[in-house]
């Protein structure tokens, strides 16, 4: 390995499909398919120790949620192949995530030290987001579930 990363950096994800299996049967079929869902923000570190592994893991925890079919979630994460073809300064993709972080309505931080996801989680209390940490993700579902029949 070309990095020297703890073993567990990459924490265990939790087992997101068991979960949403015992989910799935509580939530009504209007809630599904084509209802309005809520935008979540993904928030984790990037830079550091590595945008690959970081990027690696927001992904996962993207697609996870796109199968949950009760939230659509934003990965700003992706910039980084944008960030590969056409570089620009960090600080301005940290102010294009808070742009897109004022029209979502939860975010999700993921585990680990990043100045950049603890400011998008200051900016998301102050406009009185709804936040999510990794550690406890199960809670976004129910709110989920409520936020859909809310809006729908």
């Amino acid at each position: 390995m070309l990095l020297n990363l703890p073993e567990d950096y990459l924490h265990r994800l939790p087992d997101l499909e068991q979960y949403l299996s015992r989910l799935k049967p509580t939530i009504k079929p209007e809630v599904g398919g084509a209802a309005i869902k809520p935008l979540v923000f993904i928030a984790g570190p990037y830079s550091h120790p590595y945008p690959i592994y970081n990027t690696h893991r927001a992904m996962v925890w993207y697609d996870a949620l796109v199968e949950s079919q009760i939230v659509i979630p934003y990965c700003a994460h992706w910039t980084m192949f944008q960030d590969l073809i056409l570089p620009r300064p960090y600080e301005e993709w940290l102010s294009v995530d808070r742009q897109i972080l004022r029209r979502c309505d939860g975010v999700l931080r993921l585990i680990g030290t990043s100045e950049g996801a603890d400011g998008e989680v200051s900016l998301a209390e102050k406009l009185q987001k709804k936040i999510f940490r990794e550690e406890r993700f199960e809670d976004l579902f129910p709110w989920a579930v409520e936020w859909i029949e809310a809006n729908n």
